[in-house]
Order: structure tokens, then sequence, then C-alpha cells
């Protein structure tokens, strides 16, 4: 065999070794694109996830703070008529004294 014969098997071999190590590279490399694709879809499903439950988080935060003045409401209007009813049960006290004073007036007198 001659010395150029030897080159050219020599370039062959090089080209083989070349396009064997390119497919290679382009698997792994349609590979890594396809686990960027998995992990885009991943992200953009962890974003959706998050929005919701960041919005399903601020609407429980919103009903609960609704509820909390409706029941501090609740508060103030029960507060507000235990007042009237204690100005109410005094009055009566006060009222029912006077009578009972009257009616042992009376009593004494008719003895």
């Amino acid at each position: 065999m001659t010395d150029q014969q030897q080159e050219i098997n020599n370039h062959v071999q090089r080209k083989i070794a070349v396009d064997e190590e390119n497919g290679l590279m382009k698997k792994e490399l349609a590979n890594l694109k396809q686990q960027l694709e998995d992990k885009n879809h991943e992200l953009k499903d962890v974003k959706v996830q998050t929005k919701k439950k960041e919005y399903e988080r601020r609407l429980v935060v919103r009903n609960v703070e609704e509820e909390r003045k409706g029941l501090n409401t609740r508060c103030s209007d029960l507060l507000s008529d235990l007042e009237k009813v204690q100005k109410q049960a005094a009055h009566w006290k006060e009222e029912k004294s006077g009578i009972e004073s009257k009616v042992q007036a009376k009593r004494k007198k008719k003895v």
C-alpha cells in the first residue's frame, strides 16, 4: 500500500469516527433539547399552580376578612343591645324599688 493510500485510509477512518461522534452529539443534543422542553413545561405548570394557589389564598384571606368584619359588626350590635338591656333593667329595678317603697309606705299608713 502506498503512503497516499494509507493517508486516504486514515482520513476515511477519522471521517467515520467524526461522523459517529457527530451522530452521538446530535442524539445528546436532541435529548438535551427534550429535557429542556420538559423542564420548561414543568416550570410553566408550576407557575400556573403557584398563581392558582396564590389566587385561592387571596380569596380565602378576603373571605376571612369579610367574615371578621361581619363578626365585628355583629359583636358591636350585641354590645349595644346589651347596654340597652342593662339600662332598661336598671330602670326597671329603680321603678320596682320605687313601687316597693310606695307599697311599704302605704302599709305603714294602714297600720
